[in-house]
């Protein structure tokens, strides 16, 4: 996601920066990871600094991958809440996820999609969860005539596609290095 914001930083190249993001989640991670695609459509297509969670991030800032890093974590809560709800124990049926931070920028990561509910049954791998947030539905008023780019991504097929892809998908680490190497190149410019 960062790469392809330092690459391209303006938000004039939203819909190619989006575009390229679901590209490399479907064809490279195998994934699709709904809350990350809406965090990366907010850094890819508001104006440079609106988005304060992001603020650390430019080409020429010192120890550029220590703050990834450490983002990287925050954004593993962002995804996780929705996991804790599923935990059972003895003493409760489930949790009621909740995170308090007095961090501003994190704090506005969590805005850009809110959990309103969340659907689950007695086994529960993931939770269905339920937002205000239709972004297909945004891309299409956006990008109406090339909209279609982006919506071949979350057809049955292509969750299908990528199920199969994963199967196989044991280089997790040999694509985590390829990344940080694109990201030195980029900032050592």
């Amino acid at each position: 996601m960062v790469i392809i914001q330092l690459k391209r930083p303006s938000p004039n190249n939203a819909f190619d920066k989006i575009r390229d993001y679901l590209e490399l989640l479907h064809s490279r991670w195998h994934v699709m990871f709904l809350r990350l695609v809406v965090v990366a459509w907010e850094l890819f297509s508001r104006q440079g600094g609106s988005f304060k969670f992001f603020n650390p991030i430019q080409s020429d800032a010192p120890q550029l991958l220590s703050k990834l890093r450490g983002m990287a974590w925050d954004l593993h809560h962002f995804l996780f809440l929705e996991q804790v709800a599923v935990h059972r124990n003895v003493r409760s049926s489930f949790l009621i996820p909740f995170f308090l931070t007095f961090d501003r920028g994190l704090s506005q990561l969590w805005d850009v999609y809110p959990i309103h509910g969340l659907l689950f049954h007695d086994t529960p791998l993931h939770p269905i969860v339920y937002t205000n947030r239709d972004l297909l539905d945004e891309w299409k008023k956006t990008f109406p005539d090339r909209f279609h780019h982006l919506e071949k991504y979350f057809t049955y097929e292509a969750g299908q596609e990528r199920n199969v892809l994963a199967t196989g998908f044991s280089n997790l680490g040999t694509l985590v290095e390829e990344l940080e190497i694109e990201l030195k190149t980029l900032t050592t410019k």
